[in-house]
């Protein structure tokens, strides 16, 4: 492991540890008596995490490249690398205007719960499909990654600024938003994440192919920002039903882009499938 390594290792290893302790010690205080969190949100909270890095884990030792599957020390970079790109994910959902600990745990807001639990398993998915495949170095694995999380971020964002979800997440606390956020980052996770997989060629052809394969995440956000006006809680609707308007539509977003990985395949210039 070159000296560059390490201190990525090293960095990763005292984020995520650091990180992880204060994240759990809060869930444990949110246990007290007279919080507002409930068993099944600490559960849920505190489980997905680790259920997220068990299945990394696997992705590392099914698909990463040769040289990091058969080097402890490079699993546990690529680990730790992960458990920080969930830190980072929870800072920028809360800089978007959900925050997993205030709203989900302190104010017990279950469409916050919901929520941040999707941007969580969206992102994973992008840093998950930016390890597979072979690469000379940890850059060509953290690069493309980065590159997947800043679209994903621009995206969110900008669903965020045409549709106003946070407020009726936080506020309104309806579970029918949150439903329809989560669907819609998962799905953003698959669009632009599985561009990155596969083997690295170059910096040029990674960024060329990796937009030209991650576009139907544009109209797929602006159709869900639209969604998202009409079914937002009103005068008329104040309290959608969850099922109807938030776990169906987001079942169609997740849908549309399993479909989008299935039929358009992945990226074969810059990071061709293994």
């Amino acid at each position: 492991m070159d000296p560059d390594e390490g201190m990525v290792l090293v960095g990763s290893l005292a984020i995520s540890c650091v990180a992880g302790i204060r994240w759990y010690l809060r869930l444990a205080r949110a246990g007290a008596p007279y919080s507002a969190a409930t068993p099944s949100t600490r559960l849920i909270l505190g489980a997905l995490p680790i259920v997220l890095l068990v299945a990394l884990g696997w992705a590392l030792r099914a698909g990463a490249a040769r040289e990091v599957r058969g080097d402890s020390a490079y699993l546990l970079l690529f680990l730790t690398l992960g458990a920080t790109w969930m830190v980072l994910t929870w800072k920028l959902t809360a800089w978007l205007g959900i925050d997993v600990g205030d709203d989900a745990l302190e104010r017990n807001n279950t469409a916050a719960c919901v929520a941040a639990c999707g941007a969580l398993v969206g992102s994973m998915t992008i840093y998950a499909f930016a390890n597979l495949g072979e690469g000379p170095t940890i850059w060509t694995t953290i690069g493309p990654a980065t590159l997947g999380a800043f679209t994903g971020l621009v995206l969110t964002a900008a669903y965020q600024s045409l549709s106003g979800a946070a407020d009726a997440i936080t506020i309104d606390r309806d579970l029918a938003s949150g439903a329809r956020f989560a669907g819609l980052v998962l799905a953003g996770g698959l669009i632009v994440g599985h561009p990155l997989a596969g083997d690295y060629i170059s910096a040029p052809s990674t960024f060329a192919d990796f937009y030209r394969a991650a576009w139907p995440a544009l109209p797929l956000v602006a159709v869900a920002a639209s969604i998202e006006r009409r079914l937002r809680p009103s005068s008329e609707r104040p309290r959608p039903a969850p099922l109807r308007y938030g776990l169906l539509p987001a079942l169609a977003y997740v849908t549309l882009g399993a479909i989008d990985v299935i039929y358009l395949g992945y990226s074969t210039a810059s990071r061709a499938p293994r």
